[in-house]
C-alpha cells in the first residue's frame, strides 16, 4: 500500500468499485467482480454443504471461483443442516 503525502492515513490506491446485490433478501454492497467463492468465504460458512442460486439459476460448486457477482444480482445461499 502506498500512502499519500498529503494525508498520512489514506492510501493512494483507488477504492474498489462497489456493486449493490441482494443476498438472501438483504441489500448489500460488495466489491465489484467478487466471485461466489470469495463471497462465501466472507459471508457464509465455506465448509457447510450449500445450494447457491444467482438470479434464480443454480450454480455448480465447481463454478464458484469463476462466477463473478455484479450490480443488481440476487444471490441465495441455503445451508443444509443435519439433525435427527
Amino acid at each position: 500500500m502506498i500512502l499519500s503525502s498529503s494525508s498520512p492515513n489514506r492510501s493512494s490506491e483507488p477504492a474498489p468499485f462497489m456493486a449493490a446485490i441482494t443476498f438472501n433478501g438483504r441489500k448489500l454492497s460488495i466489491p465489484e467482480s467478487t466471485s461466489i467463492a470469495q463471497f462465501i468465504a466472507a459471508y457464509s460458512n465455506p465448509a457447510a454443504p450449500k445450494m447457491v442460486k444467482r438470479n434464480d439459476v443454480l450454480i455448480a460448486p465447481a463454478a464458484y471461483a469463476t462466477v463473478l457477482l455484479k450490480a443488481g444480482d440476487t444471490l441465495q445461499i441455503v445451508l443444509f443442516l443435519g439433525g435427527g
